[in-house]
């Protein structure tokens, strides 16, 4: 259920991003040929740069001098289900790049030697599959690939965790020169110039309560970039048929890009010097949310990752100052909302039921403590337990609570009510 209020401010909050965007170049086009669809600009735009970094691979970096910054990204998508229409949003971005005869898509759910062996085959590999020239293709020199993961909670479970995958993926992450495995039967599987990218989709709940404990160990979830939204700011019944005609430029700009870009791309001088200062001044930045102090720590990186595709999707070869700032003003917007994504993680009980709580309120305003009851009270112990959780809100300033009845001229007991606070 979406209030007039939260609807408005999904409103604002879609003008406010949008503000940030390029208005002209590839980011451009992609952003106006999903306006048709419902879901919210942020999901369709890091989908956008996302796939575009898959396409690009490793033709093009940043130098940071002991290693290199490519384009690749792991993204996941994170709403409510239902709400933002995350699959459908993917499903657009992915229908333009799943035709490239070079891009190595791996869906869902997958083993280590699944995933390395479809990364070992390769871009080359792929293309001389489907052109019937496998003999001559020298296997194992472009380990590229990109991650499909409509459903994180199928990719990502406590079985792959035994697995050891996410441990791959956390080390793919950086795109090394090589990489290597030794499978359970001794088997070596060796990848050169590994470069993957993914994009997935969660709810917050699931992140809440099924996300297993060994994700915050290793740097893996620090590596991921969680774009999040609670509520849709449009409501298209029918949406249009996406035009064949827009979709076919895409393609090109992006088969464009491929071929145009090939090697190093530079900072201007000015763009450097800033940054530098920039990069100095945030070591001073610190978060007590110890889901996100990691990627507080690559924020830099993942800043160079997106300027570097910004500057790409508008054909130029240097990344200015104006690039560079329009790049870590779209990813502090996306951090700002990213943490709400963890605000339930490794609750107890009874903040789980805090959480649920403050999300009904978010919602509607005001609920009945009769209907909290029925719908949590199982997960009690005792009565207690719900005062308790009544007084941490109370004080924290996140809810009223009192008597209320709809019609005080009739007779009956007032019905007891949690109302959210509203601050003018």
């Amino acid at each position: 259920m979406i209030t007039e209020q939260s609807y408005a401010d999904a409103v604002a909050e879609e003008f406010e991003f949008r503000s940030l965007l390029p208005t002209a170049g590839f980011f451009s086009k992609y952003m106006r040929y999903t306006d048709r669809h419902e879901a919210p600009g942020c999901f369709h735009f890091w989908i956008a740069v996302t796939l575009l970094g898959a396409c690009l691979q490793r033709r093009c970096w940043i130098s940071k001098g002991v290693y290199n910054i490519f384009p690749n990204l792991y993204t996941v998508l994170v709403s409510p289900s239902g709400k933002c229409r995350k699959s459908r949003a993917m499903n657009i971005g992915c229908e333009i790049v799943e035709s490239f005869p070079w891009m190595n898509v791996i869906a869902d759910k997958t083993t280590p030697e699944g995933l390395l062996g479809a990364l070992q085959y390769g871009t080359q590999g792929l293309e001389a599959m489907q052109t019937g020239e496998g003999g001559t293709i020298n296997m194992n020199t472009d380990s590229s690939g990109l991650i499909r993961a409509a459903e994180l909670a199928v990719f990502l479970n406590k079985q792959t965790y035994t697995t050891g995958i996410v441990g791959i993926l956390t080390d793919l992450a950086d795109c090394k020169p090589s990489f290597k495995y030794i499978t359970r039967n001794k088997t070596p599987i060796i990848l050169k110039n590994p470069i993957v990218s993914m994009i997935g989709a969660s709810t917050p709940d699931w992140l809440a309560t099924s996300l297993p404990e060994a994700a915050f160990e290793g740097g893996f979830m620090s590596r991921i970039l969680f774009v999040v939204k609670f509520f849709r700011d449009r409501h298209i019944t029918f949406p249009d048929e996406l035009p064949i005609a827009e979709q076919t430029e895409l393609k090109t700009d992006i088969l464009t890009m491929r071929s145009m870009y090939s090697g190093e791309i530079k900072l201007s001088s000015t763009a450097k010097e800033w940054f530098n200062e920039w990069y100095k001044s945030s070591q001073f930045q610190t978060s007590e949310d110890t889901a996100m102090g990691g990627f507080i720590e690559r924020k830099p990186d993942l800043s160079l990752k997106l300027a570097m595709m910004l500057a790409i999707a508008k054909k130029e070869l240097v990344v200015d100052t104006t690039t560079l700032k329009q790049a870590l003003a779209i990813i502090s917007w996306t951090q700002e909302r990213m943490f709400a994504a963890f605000d339930k993680v490794d609750l107890t009980p009874l903040g789980q039921i805090r959480h649920k709580i403050l999300e009904i309120l978010n919602v509607k305003g005001v609920v009945t403590k009769r209907e909290i009851l029925r719908k949590y009270g199982g997960r009690l112990q005792s009565y207690r337990q719900i005062e308790e959780i009544e007084r941490i809100m109370i004080e924290a300033g996140e809810m009223e609570y009192g008597d209320w009845k709809p019609d005080p001229s009739k007779p009956g007991r007032p019905t007891l009510v949690y109302k959210k606070v509203v601050y003018r």
